[in-house]
């Protein structure tokens, strides 16, 4: 099956020759063939140290870094995650971030963070190569670089996709308000945003003149469901409104809207309902593959807003 996907993804020949280990999460093991016995994921270690390269380290000399994720700790504030591309960094150095507008902002290195399996620990000195987190920058976001000095090229970045989803997080201000939740006010809401923008910058917060009313724009309708839904599980009391596509104009005036690709793979008996789902939300079917395996399956193809 794995095989099948990766040629109709049009999979080359380097890419087809991959290794095969059987594992299990749940018990713990894993097996170059499935009637081995195993007790351990020692094969699967084994076959990452085999066949993953390991990273490609600048011959630079200087400390280059490029912010590929970000965390925040209430302690050390914001933390800009990345892997080392040349140089070396230690605590207490003073190096630059290079910002996507171009500006140059120097700080002091003063916390670096390592991984030991799934733990993070804190040491005193980097290298290339090495996945760390940095803190000592306040206003640092993915796609920057960190350097040693001002006059440095910044690292080349694909850009986020931007939100294409509006809605709106209210405080629950109806007759049952306070009944399931213990933070119900507009200050608990808007810090926990807050604290959720500085880790996930895919989400973008704002104020509204409403007063208890916050504006969040998203990738998709899920992303903002699982922020709704963990903050009620964290005790946060709240009302949403109902989703709105964000649309962009260009300076010619045309108005655009987002257009994505999808594609689905199903059983025959569930084609109907798909196409119903896509065809009710203005999409296009594009294609219809037929695909024969085990099971039948046909692939659909849409240009959706």
């Amino acid at each position: 099956m794995v095989f099948d996907l990766f040629v109709e993804l049009k999979a080359t020949d380097e890419q087809l020759d991959f290794p095969i280990i059987y594992a299990s999460a749940k018990n713990g093991v894993a097996m170059r063939e499935l009637h081995e016995k195993s007790e351990d994921m020692t094969p699967l270690f084994q076959a990452i140290v085999q066949h993953v390269p390991p990273p490609k380290v600048s011959s630079e000399p200087f400390f280059q870094m490029l912010v590929s994720n970000l965390d925040y700790s209430d302690y050390v504030g914001r933390i800009a995650l990345g892997r080392i591309v040349s140089g070396r960094v230690t605590v207490g150095d003073s190096i630059v971030c290079i910002h996507r507008d171009g500006r140059a902002e120097r700080a002091t290195v003063t916390t670096l963070f390592s991984y030991a399996g799934l733990e993070q620990v804190e040491i005193k000195q980097a290298a290339a190569g090495d996945i760390v987190g940095l803190t000592g920058f306040e206003n640092v976001y993915i796609g920057e670089t960190l350097t040693d000095r001002e006059d440095r090229a910044p690292l080349q970045f694909v850009d986020i996709d931007p939100p294409t989803i509006r809605m709106h997080i209210l405080v629950n201000d109806s007759p049952f308000a306070g009944r399931e939740g213990k933070f119900v006010t507009a200050r608990h809401v808007r810090e926990r945003l807050v604290r959720e923008t500085r880790g996930n910058v895919s989400l973008q917060f704002n104020d509204t003149e409403t007063a208890g009313a916050f504006e969040i724009n998203a990738r998709g309708e899920m992303q903002i469901a699982i922020l709704v839904e963990q903050m009620r599980r964290e005790g946060y009391e709240l009302m949403i409104s109902r989703p709105e596509v964000i649309f962009h104009r260009t300076e010619d005036g045309a108005l655009l809207e987002p257009i994505e690709n999808l594609y689905v793979d199903l059983p025959n008996e569930n084609l109907g309902d798909v196409m119903q789902s896509i065809a009710d939300r203005k999409g296009e079917i594009l294609a219809c593959i037929i695909t024969r395996r085990a099971y039948q399956s046909r692939r659909l193809s849409r240009r959706a807003a």
